[in-house]
């Protein structure tokens, strides 16, 4: 019974500490309804220039470019790229709230369906490179748009990958 308490446990877990985006992404929700089309495109474009802007890779050092040890040098490369991408992370993780405010805004005025709250956990999930499984008829189509929009605004490209039994 303890084994599986601990799946229990850190599922509840999760969902605690994805609650409070999903509560911004709704609080959002009326704000973005009164926008228009173009209003949305230019608030996301704005977003898009403040990750690019982050995205931006750092120049290496001289030990990493000139270190007479290969090993050391390709270390250095390691942590420059380890701290850019946390860097990046940090930035997405502050936008999403808004970012998937607006993707169910859109999604919601083109398809005629709105996210419903375990979606946007189902794209934070996503998102942070985690598996999320979902029975069928429960809005998987839904839930990775969210996440690659999120992860598009780099401009590094995004890949969903689906699998089905």
């Amino acid at each position: 019974m303890r084994f599986l308490s601990r799946f229990v446990d850190s599922n509840d877990r999760e969902l605690r500490r994805l609650q409070p985006m999903v509560d911004e992404a709704n609080a959002l929700e009326a704000e973005f309804e009164a926008l228009t089309e173009e209003q949305i495109r230019a608030q996301m474009a704005e977003i898009r220039e403040e990750i690019h802007a982050v995205a931006q890779p750092d120049e290496p050092s001289d030990d990493e470019l000139h270190h007479e040890d290969l090993e050391r040098r390709r270390e250095l490369k390691k942590e420059r790229r380890k701290r850019e991408n946390e860097r990046l992370q940090k930035a997405l993780d502050e936008v999403m709230p808004e970012v998937f405010a607006m993707t169910r805004e859109a999604m919601k005025r083109t398809l005629g369906m709105r996210h419903f709250d375990v979606q946007l956990i189902g794209g934070a999930v996503l998102h942070e490179g985690k598996i999320a499984e979902a029975r069928t008829g429960e809005g998987k189509t839904r839930v990775a748009p969210l996440a690659a929009i999120l992860n598009s605004l780099t401009g590094r490209g995004v890949h969903v990958v689906t699998v089905n039994d």
